[in-house]
This record gives C-alpha cells, sequence and structure tokens, in this order.
C-alpha cells in the first residue's frame, strides 16, 4: 500500500509542480527544504495530518489553502500549465474551449492492465494480479 501512497503522492506534486510551487513560494532546483514544503502543501490541500518529522517546518495552513483558493481562480495555476501554453490554447480554440479542453487533459487517466497471452490465460492472469493487490 505505501508503494501506491508513494506513487500517487509524487505522481499529483509533479503534475501540479506550478501550483504548488507558486503555494510553497519555492523555485527550482529544489533543495531537499523546498521538496518538504511541497510535501506539506499538498499534504494541507489533502487534508492529511503532518508527520512528526523534523523536516517538516511550522505549517501555515490556512495561508496554504487561502493561497490555493486565490491561485485557483487563475487558470494557469489551477491547471499548472506554462503561461506560452495557456496563451498558445487560449489563441487557438477561444477561452471557453481551452479552459473545457484543460479540464479533460487534467483527468487522470484509467490503469489498464495488459497480459501476455502465450504463456498465460486469462483466468491466471486475473488471479495473480487480484493477489498482487492483495499485497500492497
Amino acid at each position: 500500500m505505501i508503494e501506491v501512497f508513494i506513487a500517487e503522492t509524487t505522481y499529483e506534486i509533479v503534475r501540479y509542480k506550478r501550483l504548488y510551487t507558486e503555494i510553497a513560494e519555492v523555485k527550482a532546483p529544489f533543495s531537499r527544504p523546498n521538496l518538504f514544503r511541497l510535501f506539506a502543501v499538498w499534504a494541507v490541500l489533502r487534508v492529511l495530518s503532518l508527520p512528526d518529522w523534523k523536516q517538516i517546518e511550522p505549517v501555515p495552513e490556512r495561508k496554504i489553502k487561502g493561497r490555493f483558493d486565490e491561485l485557483s481562480k487563475i487558470r494557469k495555476f489551477k491547471e499548472s500549465i506554462p503561461d506560452w501554453i495557456d496563451e498558445l490554447g487560449e489563441k487557438s480554440l477561444g477561452e471557453k474551449r481551452w479552459t473545457k479542453e484543460l479540464n479533460a487533459l487534467n483527468q487522470q487517466a484509467e490503469v489498464i492492465l495488459r497480459g501476455q497471452y502465450l504463456e498465460n490465460n486469462q483466468g491466471s492472469l486475473t488471479t495473480r494480479a487480484s493477489r498482487k493487490r492483495n499485497r500492497l
């Protein structure tokens, strides 16, 4: 289960890097303390209690939530994209359609498991995948 947590956390922090770095007030290249600040921002926005680690400074939760509310009103931060892509998309598609496209692009894709049937069959692959999932 911890592998799934780490993978999903990393995916989300990388995907929304622009938004989270703006909220955390950090810039690349990231130092170790700045990475912990990004993690703290992610955890506050997910309403998770932060672990009692010495690396995590006191976290201003109200400030983080306030900055999130403020930046979520600005499309380029909400969708976490560079200015030039936002400008190009709006110019090409128009504001309404571009906003709709960005929303669709930010939907997390389904996980598709592909199997090799030369040495297996659907039943054995399903059983093995279920066992693996239960171990996580």
